[in-house]
């Protein structure tokens, strides 16, 4: 190879290690998200715990609505989740819902998750390109997963260097221990909360959670 093609794929190495190294050292060092009239949020739902959870959370940001444009992420087996929206939003605040294929089912192996994963995850790069969010929130169902890594992906590889937060909040039953989404997200994330005081060891192990008490 030489010539023009050389030099396309040398700029092509080059723009990818700057943006990755921009990506993995630079972005926890930003001060937050610019100030905005309107925020969309990108919101993964599980089934379940998970779901309850998050809705309690969504129920905080009643004052706000009208600067939120709510986007749910919603397992295309979870029967449950999508009912449950309209009550805690109201019928006046629009949202959209969008179905994604559930990365690995209760008692599946991992082999047959891992499989999945390469369509799963460009669905869930083409889902965030498309809803563009400012803030990915998530609780810790494994749906959540391709969903962040498709965030960080469209953030590295954005040409108009497009930033979105995103945000793992850890389930309320994690009173001494991470979860192992929370642990596989950590080094995704841009901010990590606890919901109980984090032992010395979650500390030492994890040293950018953030606790200030049960948000739900």
């Amino acid at each position: 190879m030489s010539g023009f093609p050389q030099i396309l794929l040398s700029l092509a190495i080059v723009f990818t290690v700057v943006r990755v190294a921009w990506f993995v050292f630079g972005r926890h060092m930003s001060r937050g998200l610019m100030f905005r009239h309107k925020y969309k949020f990108l919101v993964v739902l599980g089934s379940g715990g998970h779901t309850s959870e998050m809705l309690i959370m969504i129920k905080q940001f009643r004052e706000k609505l009208e600067r939120i444009e709510f986007h749910f992420v919603v397992a295309d087996s979870d029967t449950t989740s999508v009912a449950r929206i309209a009550p805690v939003l109201g019928d006046d605040v629009p949202y959209t819902v969008i179905r994604t294929p559930r990365l690995r089912h209760v008692g599946e192996s991992f082999f047959k998750a891992a499989v999945r994963l390469p369509k799963i995850l460009l669905l869930n790069l083409l889902i965030v390109t498309r809803v563009d969010p400012d803030i990915v929130l998530v609780n810790g169902p494994g749906t959540c997963i391709p969903t962040i890594v498709g965030a960080c992906l469209v953030q590295i590889f954005s040409p108009s260097f497009k930033r979105i937060f995103c945000v793992f909040v850890e389930s309320f039953c994690r009173v001494k221990t991470i979860s192992l989404t929370g642990k596989l997200l950590y080094p995704l994330a841009d901010k990590f909360i606890v919901q109980w005081e984090p032992t010395s060891d979650v500390l030492r192990r994890f040293p950018r959670v953030i606790y200030k008490g049960p948000v739900l």
